[in-house]
């Protein structure tokens, strides 16, 4: 049986610091949202990408070694998740194209 993944595309964007709060990002999804804290030890890249894998965690969207991909835009990105086989069919793709 071929199981079919419903997911969704993440948007990522940069939360300044207000009077109450401190910097944060935001994920995004049709499926909802969540907001996390900014780490200023980590790169902004990684702060981003903490907030997209938790965001896809809470919705169960790697539970079979799919991979979070990212490309920037504004301030800060969209994440799209590839299945194992999505990864596999890419990567055959490229080794076509470069003969």
């Amino acid at each position: 049986m071929t199981r079919q993944m419903t997911v969704q595309a993440i948007e990522t964007k940069f939360l300044g610091p207000t009077n109450k709060r401190g910097s944060r990002i935001k994920a995004s999804a049709d499926a909802g949202s969540l907001t996390v804290a900014y780490d200023t030890g980590e790169s902004d890249y990684d702060n981003h990408f903490e907030a997209a894998a938790a965001l896809g965690d809470q919705f169960g969207w790697f539970e079979h070694g799919e991979l979070l991909v990212a490309g920037g835009v504004g301030n800060g990105y969209v994440w799209v998740i590839l299945t194992p086989s999505e990864v596999d069919r890419l990567h055959a793709i490229v080794k076509r194209r470069t003969r």
